[in-house]
């Protein structure tokens, strides 16, 4: 006998999450990742003791915080079959991504992805999750707000993007021409620039080259 082999859509499961237990209907993880439902396939111990059907015995997941599960949940639930949908911050799809990819849930991954692409987040904060979560289509977005913007870059900023990629920034800032009367003043603040930066980004910058034309990019950009 297998021990999951027996369950329906509506059978709860005791799952422990960071000293926290939560009772969900197995079903809510199983849907969204083969990973679960090959638990379906683990025979019973021999005494019996399945694990997640008692406080005693329940299913551990290890390396993940209750805080960054609690998000999951929240997108997995029954509302967002009714057309109802929790509003989360940026930082709280970052979990959501996280477990998507760590569980490989590709519904909830490109679920999270569509929702965090068309959020007014910091771009610092975009590259970073881009890198980890192997999102390419982020980094030029990223990248020309993080120059176009009238915020100094930090030394946060450049521990976060590293120094290859800040003096990359920095020198293709500097490329901007000045205006036709050759006038150029020194501010208080840096000053936002109204211009897109994409193809320089695509010429200076190897990781948002994927599948680009990187000799027509350069010709541009000369």
């Amino acid at each position: 006998m297998y021990l999951f082999s027996s369950l329906n859509s509506c059978q709860y499961l005791l799952v422990q999450v960071d000293n926290r237990l939560f009772q969900i209907p197995f079903a809510y993880l199983s849907n969204e990742s083969e990973i679960f439902r090959g638990m379906m396939d683990v025979p019973l111990p021999s005494d019996g003791t399945a694990e997640g059907m008692s406080d005693d015995h329940p299913i551990r997941l290890e390396g993940v915080l209750k805080e960054e599960f609690r998000q999951l949940l929240r997108v997995l639930c029954p509302p967002k079959a009714l057309g109802f949908e929790e509003v989360l911050s940026f930082k709280q799809w970052i979990s959501v991504l996280k477990l998507a990819d760590l569980w490989c849930m590709d519904a909830v991954r490109a679920h999270a992805i569509k929702k965090m692409s068309d959020m007014d987040a910091d771009p610092v904060e975009k590259v970073v999750v881009a890198r980890q979560y192997k999102v390419h289509d982020w980094l030029v977005p990223a990248f020309n707000a993080i120059i176009s913007r009238s915020q100094t870059l930090s030394e946060v900023d450049v521990e976060r993007l590293g120094v290859s990629t800040i003096l990359r920034l920095v020198a293709i800032r500097d490329r901007l021409q000045r205006d036709y009367r050759n006038f150029v003043t020194l501010s208080a603040t840096r000053q936002p620039a109204a211009f897109d930066f994409t193809n320089a980004i695509l010429a200076e910058i190897p990781e948002c080259r994927r599948g680009v034309d990187v000799l027509s990019i350069y010709t541009q950009c000369m």
